[in-house]
């Protein structure tokens, strides 16, 4: 017997489609449920977040050392910082609700409206910088930079400017220190200037007249009278001429602070240059009984040099090395070239200078030893120009001296050339005939 498949009332049906929607609607329910959730946990988490970050953000304006303000368009503080007080001395509750140009000085506020309103609102611009003095809250002025940026609403109009300002009056104060040093150094170089060209035309009248004077006290017939004048003329020749070198020194050394002075370099010779000025003080060191050798081991080196410094660094150099060298003694002066350098050397067998005072030998106002004064007159600005000189064309110069062994300055010059169609037009002969000046230069040197 075969039993056959029971078959489902209309309402058993029924009832199960309604079982299994009711199943579907709770799945349903629960899925969006366990979604809900989720969302609700992630908009904690970044509900959390948000507040972390503002607190953060809250945290770096509120002790940020720079002001952060928002001002409307008609200039009114909507938002201040604290650190207002700090700057200003204003609470954020004392300024929220009054106008910026209250705070602002008087003689920068047409600066500040012209950058708030032509260059942000009509100019296009988003952000400006400006500078000006803001009143502090004890009655003195402070300077502000400030950099301000326009803000929008949601339909893109303008509606506010956020300020970040930071304390500039130390740095104003520094300008205007710094102005007036200027100044200052400007009216010292004219000063030293003027009062030196004053100081040389009285010396000329006094030299032109001892010229005269000597001339005819060398036509006297007394022996005795005309020896005692003569020695008594040459006095006054020499010190003379010390005050000329002093003069000059000080207006060189003026004008090479003030970049007055430039190299005018043109393409010479250098060992001729040299040699020259050597032999043309070779008399002072016979006088001076101290023996001396010239050496190079190149005949010619065309070069860009300023002859007139050269020579101005080498009877330096020379003047020093014969004042400082005792009778007997050695001046050695030579010159060598390698690796596309001139190098320049004076050595002597003199006195020598001290390990400790080779640093600050080159400072301007400095001796090599405070008892070479007793000994040697000097202002000790020679050697400074010397150095600047030498910097001049691009080299540089180096001492090495040992007490009781003399010293040796070596110049260390780079072979450079000055391109056929920049070359100056230029005498094709040097000499070192300037008598008066090797004379000057010399003057120091007192020989019995």
């Amino acid at each position: 017997m075969v039993l056959g498949k029971t078959q489902k009332t209309k309402t058993e049906r029924r009832g199960d489609a309604v079982g299994q929607a009711q199943g579907e609607l709770i799945l349903y329910l629960k899925n969006k449920t366990m979604e809900l959730e989720r969302e609700i946990q992630q908009r904690k988490i970044i509900e959390k977040d948000l507040i972390e970050r503002e607190s953060f953000l809250k945290q770096i304006v509120d002790n940020t050392i720079d002001t952060i303000s928002k001002i409307n368009l008609e200039g009114i503080f909507q938002y201040v910082t604290p650190s207002h007080e700090d700057i200003l001395g204003y609470a954020p509750a004392d300024l929220l609700g009054k106008s910026v140009f209250e705070l602002i000085h008087p003689d920068d506020r047409d600066a500040l409206m012209h950058q708030f309103s032509e260059k942000l609102l009509e100019g296009g611009r988003q952000s400006c910088k400006i500078e000006c003095r803001y009143k502090h809250a004890a009655g003195h002025y402070v300077w502000l930079e400030a950099v301000g940026k326009l803000i929008y609403d949601h339909e893109h109009q303008p509606i506010a400017v956020i300020f970040c300002s930071r304390d500039i009056t130390q740095h104003k104060e520094d300008e205007k220190a710094l102005k007036l040093a200027v100044e200052c150094d400007e009216m010292k170089t004219e000063f030293f200037t003027n009062i030196s060209h004053e100081l040389k035309t009285p010396l000329n009248v006094i030299l032109g007249s001892n010229e005269i004077i000597d001339m005819m006290v060398r036509g006297m017939g007394d022996k005795t009278d005309k020896e005692k004048l003569v020695k008594y003329t040459a006095m006054i020749k020499q010190n003379c001429y010390r005050l000329i070198r002093l003069i000059n020194n000080f207006i060189d050394r003026t004008k090479i602070d003030s970049g007055f002075i430039q190299a005018e370099r043109n393409n010479y010779d250098i060992v001729r240059i040299v040699e020259d000025i050597t032999l043309s003080v070779a008399e002072y060191i016979r006088n001076k009984g101290v023996n001396m050798i010239f050496d190079t081991n190149i005949e010619e080196c065309i070069m860009a040099c300023d002859p007139d410094m050269i020579e101005r660094v080498m009877l330096n150099l020379l003047s020093n090395a014969i004042k400082f060298t005792p009778a007997g003694g050695q001046i050695y002066v030579g010159i060598s070239a390698e690796n596309g350098h001139i190098h320049i050397s004076v050595k002597d067998t003199g006195e020598g200078i001290p390990q400790e005072k080779q640093d600050i030998i080159f400072r301007r106002f400095i001796q090599g030893e405070k008892t070479f004064a007793k000994k040697q007159e000097g202002s000790g600005i020679g050697l400074s120009l010397v150095k600047s000189l030498v910097e001049m064309h691009h080299g540089r110069i180096i001492l090495k001296s040992e007490v009781g062994k003399g010293s040796e300055f070596k110049i260390e010059l780079p072979v450079e050339n000055i391109e056929a169609d920049q070359v100056k037009e230029k005498d094709t002969y040097y000499s070192t005939g300037n008598i008066e000046r090797i004379h000057i230069e010399f003057s120091d040197i007192y020989v019995k």
